[in-house]
C-alpha cells in the first residue's frame, strides 16, 4: 500500500485559496460580509498573501451575517459539492464553537487529543458578538470565566493529567481538576463557551469579540466591522476590516515587523493529506 505524502505548505496554501474563493463566492450570493482577519489579514497587508510559513486562513463576520452563511450552507450541503461547513450543529464530536469550511477531497490527521471530527483542509471563520460599551469591563468581566471554561475543554480532551508539553492552558497541573473536566465532559465546556454568545446585544455595542474561542476576551471596535477596504490576496481582492492598520496595530504592535528566523514555522497541530 502507497503510503500517504504530507502535503507541503505550498500545496496548502494552493487548496486553502480555492476553499477561500468559494467563500467569497456565496458570501458575495448572500449578500454577507467577511474580513480576512488575524495573522491571515498581516499576510494580505504585509506579502499580499498568505504569511509564507502560515498553514491556515482566518476570517471574522459579525454573528447575523456568520449565522446567514451557516444556515445556508447547512441546508445546502447538497449544492456544496465537495465543500462542507463544521461545526457543532453538522459534525458528530466537533470540538470548536467556531465554524470550519472545509475541502473534504483532504483529510486532516490531528497531533493533539482534541477530536478531527472527519475535516478536511478548512478555513476558520470567527463569530463576533457584542462586547458591550466598555472594553475594559469586558475583559475584567468575561476573561476568567473562558479562561475556566477552556482550560476545561483542553482538559476534557486530554487523556493525561500531566502532559509532556504543557500550554497555558494547561497550566493547572492537578488531578482533581482534570477529574473534574472529565466529568464534566467536552460538551459542558463548550455549552459554557457558547452562551457567552448572549453577553451582550450586539446593536447596544461600541466593540465586539469572538466571545466563543480563545481563552481571553479581545473586545475590538464595532465600527471596524462596519465597512471593508479590500486587499491583494494571492491574486484575489479580499475584504479586510475598515482602518484595518489601527486594528493590527492595536492587536500585534508593529505586525510589518517580521519574527526572528526561527519563529518563522507553522504553528498548528495537525497534518493535511489528499484522500
Amino acid at each position: 500500500m502507497e503510503e500517504r505524502k504530507e502535503l507541503t505548505i505550498e500545496e496548502i496554501h494552493e487548496g486553502t485559496i480555492g476553499i477561500l474563493k468559494k467563500i467569497i463566492e456565496l458570501c458575495d450570493m448572500l449578500q454577507v460580509n467577511y474580513y480576512i482577519m488575524y495573522g491571515s489579514l498581516i499576510g494580505a497587508v504585509r506579502h499580499h498573501g498568505f504569511i509564507p510559513w502560515d498553514d491556515d486562513l482566518d476570517i471574522a463576520m459579525l454573528r447575523p451575517e456568520y449565522e446567514k452563511l451557516c444556515s445556508y450552507c447547512e441546508t445546502h450541503q447538497a449544492e456544496l459539492g465537495h465543500f462542507a461547513l463544521m461545526n457543532r450543529r453538522t459534525a458528530k464530536e466537533y470540538p470548536y464553537n467556531i465554524s470550519r469550511f472545509c475541502d473534504m477531497r483532504y483529510s486532516m490527521e490531528k497531533k493533539d487529543t482534541i477530536p478531527g471530527a472527519g475535516m478536511g483542509m478548512f478555513v476558520d471563520i470567527y463569530p463576533f458578538d457584542g462586547a458591550g460599551p466598555d472594553a475594559q469591563k469586558a475583559i475584567k468581566k468575561y476573561s476568567k470565566k473562558k479562561y475556566f471554561y477552556q482550560s476545561g475543554l483542553v482538559w476534557a480532551f486530554s487523556k493525561d493529567p500531566w502532559p509532556e508539553k504543557r500550554s497555558k492552558l494547561l497550566a493547572i497541573p492537578k488531578l482533581p481538576f482534570w477529574l473534574y473536566a472529565k466529568a464534566r465532559g467536552a460538551q459542558y465546556f463548550l455549552d459554557k463557551l457558547d452562551a457567552l454568545q448572549h453577553s451582550y446585544r450586539l446593536e447596544d455595542s461600541t466593540y465586539v469579540a469572538c466571545m466563543v474561542w480563545d481563552p481571553q476576551v479581545y473586545p475590538m471596535k464595532k465600527s471596524f466591522f462596519e465597512g471593508y477596504e479590500l486587499l491583494e490576496f494571492e491574486g484575489l481582492q479580499v475584504k479586510a476590516p475598515h482602518n484595518y492598520d489601527e486594528l493590527l496595530r492595536l492587536m500585534y504592535g508593529n505586525y510589518m515587523q517580521l519574527p526572528p528566523a526561527e519563529a518563522r514555522v507553522p504553528t498548528h497541530e495537525y497534518r493535511l493529506y489528499r484522500k
